[in-house]
Parts: structure tokens; C-alpha cells; sequence
């Protein structure tokens, strides 16, 4: 039986585009995620934001590129839209541990301490080290903020464990002791905070300490 004229026209167009040579490629999301994240470095934000939108209008599936968009679009003040990138990025790559921890900031910048708080914890459990400053910082200002003024310190004693100077982290330990009835603890540490030009510890309120 003859094939069909249309039919057999359509197999050879099939037959032309698979041959060696004639596919088709789909265009690279990875020089602009690169160049994205060059921008990032020399501080130029909205460069850096153009060069990410593009990557992932290229590559959906680019949890990277999806951080690092959030991280230009928490940059440029475009809150909203980070978290909904942080959260693209975490659909796709459950084990991505600086979009947690930096979702979990953007949080705590909201005052959703209660929301911030899990985000922080998986961000450590995932990867300490690459987070842990800020994400302890930022997990201690939130237990703190909700009441919770053992974790709060635990957290601290986190951060203050990787920088030991960090007079913010030394005042609100200091004011979750205090909150413990640490008076000795709470003022030591209150002290060696304003030493140190914290800012946060002055808002933090008065303490009774002589």
C-alpha cells in the first residue's frame, strides 16, 4: 500500500530534523545565571536582576537560578517577590539551605517570627556552615521575639560561637538571661554589648543593671 503524498512529506521533514546535525538546541539559562551572579558580586543589582529573570524564563526548573533571583529582588527592596522566588527555589530543591535561611530573614524583616523560625532551623540542620551566622542570629531574635527565651539563647551561643564580637547577638542573650531571672548572666552581657556599639540592645529597653 502506497503512503499517503501528505503523510510521507511529514515523515521526511521527521526524518531531516532528527538527522545528525539539524536538532534543534534549546538556549543555555547558564551565562545569564552567571553573568546574574557576577552582577551580584560587583554590587550592581539591577543588572544582576535582569540577567536572573532571564535565566529563569529559560530554565524553570534552575532552583539556583531562583535563589539568586530572590536575592536580587531582597536586594533591590522587592520583598514580596523574594520570598515567592525563595519559595520556587525550595519546591524544587527541598535541600537548598541558603534559600531557607534567607526566606526565613526576609521573615524576620516582616516581624513573622513564628514563621521565621522553622525556615531558620532547616536552614542549620542543612548546612551550618553556610549559613550559620545570620541564620543563628536571626533564629535567636525570633524564639526571642516569641517568648521563647532558652532557645533564644541557645541560638545566640550559636552565633556568638562563630563571631564572639557580635554585640546585637550579646544583647539579646542578654535580655533573654534577664527575661530568666540571670540578672549577673543578663547584665554581663548587656554590658559587653553596648561596648561593642549594639544598636539592638539599646531598643531592646532599659535594663536593671547597676
Amino acid at each position: 500500500m502506497k503512503t499517503p503524498r501528505v503523510v510521507a512529506l511529514f515523515l521526511a521533514i521527521g526524518a531531516l530534523m532528527a538527522a545528525p546535525g539539524c536538532t534543534a538546541e534549546k538556549p543555555s539559562a547558564e551565562p545569564h545565571l552567571k553573568a546574574g551572579k557576577e552582577f551580584l558580586d560587583k554590587n550592581d543589582v539591577p543588572e544582576a536582576l535582569s540577567e536572573l529573570q532571564l535565566a529563569t524564563q529559560m530554565d524553570s526548573t534552575s532552583a539556583e537560578a531562583f535563589y539568586y533571583k530572590g536575592l536580587a529582588e531582597s536586594r533591590m527592596g522587592m520583598d514580596m517577590r523574594a520570598l515567592k522566588s525563595y519559595n520556587r527555589c525550595i519546591q524544587l530543591d527541598s535541600l537548598y539551605a541558603r534559600a531557607y535561611a534567607d526566606r526565613g530573614g526576609l521573615r524576620v524583616m516582616a516581624r513573622d517570627f513564628k514563621g521565621a523560625i522553622p525556615d531558620l532551623m532547616r536552614a542549620l540542620e542543612l548546612d551550618e556552615k553556610g549559613t550559620g551566622v545570620n541564620a543563628f542570629f536571626n533564629l535567636g531574635l525570633s524564639q526571642f521575639f516569641s517568648g521563647n527565651m532558652s532557645q533564644s539563647i541557645d541560638a545566640m551561643n550559636g552565633a556568638l560561637r562563630l563571631n564572639p564580637k557580635d554585640g546585637d547577638a550579646l544583647g539579646v542573650r542578654g535580655h533573654a538571661k534577664l527575661a530568666l531571672g540571670d540578672t549577673t548572666g543578663g547584665c554581663f552581657d548587656i554590658k559587653s554589648a553596648l561596648r561593642l556599639n549594639s544598636q539592638l540592645t539599646a531598643q531592646l529597653g532599659k535594663p536593671p543593671c547597676p
